[in-house]
């Protein structure tokens, strides 16, 4: 019969509370932000969906067929006209930022699509970014059912 033995090694006490004690020093400092004073953080959305969460990125794609240009597709948002989102006004990624504006005074932006050929990288970096696009998916077989071989 062979025994397993088993190689335990202890530290002094002395070290392992010493260990412990920074931990729980670190935890604390992290969630309560301790020593963050001078450090500005800011909360951005970037999005990534299908029709649910686009804001316009498939109006700048010229061979897509899933296009919001029919006019009931922005009745209710803005000026009242087709502005490339597949609802009659908000989004889901719109009613979250609502909720996080008035929950907790985020004050969250409204992410600009991608596409949108007035974004630069300092808006992104900004306000966030919406990629969504109708008709996407995760398999790239998805989206071949929305876009126009033809030229």
């Amino acid at each position: 019969m062979t025994s397993a033995h088993t190689l335990v090694v202890r530290l002094p006490l002395e070290t392992n509370m010493k260990f412990h004690l920074r931990l729980v020093v670190i935890i604390i400092g992290i969630t309560f932000g301790i020593g963050l004073e001078g450090c500005q953080c800011k909360v951005v959305q970037f999005i990534f969906g299908d029709s649910l969460s686009d804001v316009g990125n498939n109006k700048y794609l010229s061979k897509s067929l899933a296009q919001a240009s029919l006019p009931w597709y922005g009745i209710d948002l803005g000026n009242g006209l087709p502005n490339g989102r597949f609802s009659n006004g908000r989004t889901v990624a719109d009613i979250i930022v609502m909720f996080t504006r008035s929950g907790d005074n985020m004050g969250l932006p409204r992410p600009p699509a991608f596409l949108d050929p007035s974004l630069a990288e300092d808006d992104i970096l900004e306000s966030g970014v919406n990629y969504a696009s109708g008709g996407g998916g995760i398999l790239n077989e998805t989206g071949s059912y929305f876009v126009s071989c033809k030229e």
